[in-house]
């Protein structure tokens, strides 16, 4: 959504390009992405801040720089979640959701972005794990329905590459269905590989697709159709004749000069200011005391190492707010996080407030309101769906997004909090009437 936020496609290019080549530079083939879900439903926890945009004719235009930029360092491209979760409130990771939209809001909205997609060179579609009445009468997700993947994405839309179900782990699928069975019926209905990640389903499974063959219900003819598709889909992309793995090329390759250079732009030109009483600019001092408050996020790994990890936002801020403190909550604060937090925040000029990768928790927004009711500025920033700010109180003093957890993002915040940058980014989508600052 960060790269929504800039509006620019060009930069989408650039950006994918630095990931599929630093992907291929470490021996991988296929990236799971774009992710062409169009985000109707802004509180979506499941695609949130994947979407680029709530517009699916930008989500297009977004998808398929993507894809181009994939295709030209060599790299599998995967559309998903076809035909489309940016509608659903819930997350399939943890149960099966009915997204009710009628077929034309469904080929107007979600399904758009794929159908340009495909004609783009898609190379695999990811299909989701969501029921759709409006496309599947019996209750069947699209992942196991043959009218969606066969009759809508192949007959309809013309596709002929690989079709790869979402993990069949997920709890959409395992409690409604049973990996093994669901992994028969995937392919039944049209599905070319299985997608899982518990090795001991693999045998149940095979043992599955292995009777639906027997009962007549998959041909061998259907299996060496997937086979033929898979094998197209390596030769296409070189795999046969794969380049060596070189160690040097790694150290060359990865986090370069040049591709730092494409990644800091990218945070600069994200960071989006949702609203903001007149705070920003606050001066650089040497005086000013400043307490940032960070949810310890287990997705924080780019340094392997939870307490420097957290210290990304804090390390930024102190290049212009030198005494600059630190509080780590979990994400349900702890009564004596919670306790530490407000005594700390009294003794502050301003507290930073971080809300990252898994949203404002119900406790985690208890403390927020209770440190903005000291009265104190309190500046929020949010690294993941901007979702979260119509959960923050009214009195907080300003509230920005950066889309993403990384040094380069949080330098970004510290400078537009300084000045030193002012945000150019605008929300991709709308937040109970909510826009960006101009």
């Amino acid at each position: 959504m960060g790269l929504g936020a800039t509006g620019s496609s060009e930069l989408a290019y650039r950006a994918a390009r630095v990931s599929a080549r630093e992907v291929k530079t470490l021996g991988l083939d296929m990236l799971y992405g774009p992710c062409l879900d169009t985000l109707t439903t802004a509180s979506n926890p499941e695609i949130g801040a994947r979407a680029f945009s709530q517009d699916p004719e930008a989500v297009a235009e977004m998808g398929i720089a993507v894809i181009r930029a994939y295709a030209e360092e060599g790299i599998i491209s995967n559309i998903k979640h076809f035909p489309g979760r940016g509608a659903g409130s819930t997350d399939a990771h943890r149960e099966l959701e009915s997204i009710g939209l009628n077929r034309a809001e469904l080929e107007a909205m979600a399904i758009l972005p794929f159908k340009r997609a495909i004609e783009a060179g898609a190379d695999s579609v990811m299909v989701a794990h969501t029921l759709y009445p409006a496309l599947e009468t019996e209750r069947l997700p699209a992942t196991l329905s043959p009218r969606i993947i066969t009759g809508l994405l192949r007959e309809k839309l013309g596709f002929d590459g690989v079709v790869i179900p979402d993990d069949l782990t997920m709890f959409a699928i395992s409690q409604n269905f049973g990996i093994p069975r669901a992994s028969a019926l995937c392919l039944e209905a049209g599905a070319d590989m299985i997608f899982m990640k518990v090795p001991e389903q693999y045998g149940p499974s095979l043992d599955a697709v292995k009777e639906s063959l027997k009962a007549g219900r998959l041909t061998e003819e259907r299996v060496y159709q997937s086979v033929r598709r898979i094998l197209a889909l390596k030769a296409k992309h070189g795999l046969f004749a794969p380049a060596p793995f070189s160690p040097e090329r790694v150290l060359a390759t990865i986090g370069c000069p040049e591709h730092a250079a494409v990644a800091r732009e990218a945070a600069r030109r994200a960071l989006t200011l949702v609203r903001q009483n007149g705070i920003l600019p606050m001066p650089p001092s040497e005086q000013t005391a400043v307490l940032a408050v960070i949810p310890r996020d287990m997705n924080v790994v780019l340094s392997n190492d939870p307490v420097l990890s957290h210290e990304m936002l804090p390390s930024a801020l102190r290049r212009y707010w030198p005494r600059t403190e630190t509080v780590v909550v979990d994400e349900q604060p702890t009564i004596p996080q919670a306790f530490e937090a407000v005594g700390r925040a009294k003794n502050a000029d301003v507290i930073v407030f971080g809300i990252y990768s898994a949203g404002l928790s119900t406790s985690l927004g208890e403390l927020l309101a209770e440190i903005v009711a000291l009265g104190k500025p309190v500046i929020v920033l949010i690294t993941n769906s901007p979702y979260a700010a119509t959960l923050v109180p009214a009195g907080t003093a300003a509230v920005l997004c950066s889309f993403g957890i990384s040094p380069f993002a949080f330098d970004a915040a510290a400078d537009a909090l300084a000045g030193a940058l002012t945000p150019t980014g605008t929300l991709p989508v709308t937040l109970n009437g909510m826009q960006h600052v101009a």
